[in-house]
């Protein structure tokens, strides 16, 4: 597949702009030859820059980017997306079949996420090691994290253990401003976000929250971001009443589970209700005991 730069030399000679045009204040001349080889690479930043110097949207560039590799993958990802929604073991075992007679690297990581979620699904209560040793060298081992792994984490976090999970979340963050641009990227940062925070709440952990929130707030900015807008206020709460604000925490909590309420997410509402009841239950017995 080719590189950042060999795309971006791709347009901008079809467009017929010049290197100088396109890199000035941004790269030297001699980076900007090697980044367009493919031999030198750039932060998400300085990339953002000269793709806005091409007249293109980074939506579009990441599009046409991806556009060799997507109909393969996404094929996979969706259909694994599409039985994450069922509870039926004959789904997991269907997807498992197909790429049974595939091998390499990504075959073995694909293999061990669905032995996994079959395993949950039939009721397994100790996670299999060999497949959640599998996942995490893998996530530890990708420098660059793609949508797919992004996604795969956020369905395996789980599984791995809590000492590994840390330098994945910051992993994680890292990927904002490469994917946030673009719809499809939003979406799966944003409920990626979501997941991690909720299992902050669920192991009482709640001291990276913060900056969880802010990056979440900040990919969050437009109108198809509300629901998570919404659900930021919720987790400002959860923060505040873990910090001793009681009151004043509970208020937003109340509110945003109200607004969630409204709006029609009943099951969310629920969910996240009974979540903040049970964190309060266990810090009111910490408190207790000490």
């Amino acid at each position: 597949m080719i590189s950042y730069g060999e795309l971006i030399r791709q347009i901008r000679q079809s467009k017929k702009i010049s290197q100088k045009e396109v890199y000035t204040g941004i790269i030297s001349k001699s980076y900007a030859i090697e980044f367009e080889k493919g031999t030198h690479a750039i932060s998400s930043l300085l990339l953002e820059k000269i793709v806005a110097k091409l007249m293109v949207s980074m939506e579009e560039f990441f599009l046409m980017y991806h556009q060799e590799e997507l109909p393969e993958k996404e094929d996979f990802w969706e259909t694994y997306a599409r039985t994450c929604k069922t509870d039926e073991a004959s789904a997991w075992e269907s997807l498992y079949q197909k790429i049974s007679l595939e091998k390499g690297k990504v075959n073995q990581v694909k293999s061990a996420a669905i032995k996994l979620e079959l395993d949950h699904i039939k009721g397994k209560q100790v996670a299999d090691k060999k497949a959640v040793q599998i996942l995490e060298n893998y996530l530890i081992e990708a420098v660059f994290w793609t949508l797919q792994d992004i996604f795969l984490f956020t369905r395996m976090m789980h599984y791995l253990p809590l000492k590994s999970r840390v330098p994945f979340y910051y992993k994680l963050l890292n990927t904002l401003d490469r994917y946030r641009h673009f719809e499809r990227g939003r979406s799966i940062l944003q409920s990626a976000l979501a997941s991690i925070m909720d299992d902050f709440i669920e192991r009482n952990e709640i001291e990276h929250m913060e900056l969880m929130i802010k990056s979440l707030e900040k990919i969050s900015e437009d109108c198809d971001g509300t629901y998570f807008k919404i659900l930021c206020m919720y987790y400002r709460g959860i923060v505040r009443w873990g910090e001793g604000e009681e009151r004043e925490g509970g208020e937003e909590i109340d509110q945003a589970v109200a607004i969630l309420r409204a709006l029609g997410y009943e099951n969310k509402a629920a969910e996240y209700e009974t979540m903040y009841r049970q964190f309060a239950r266990e810090n009111n017995d910490i408190k207790t005991m000490e």
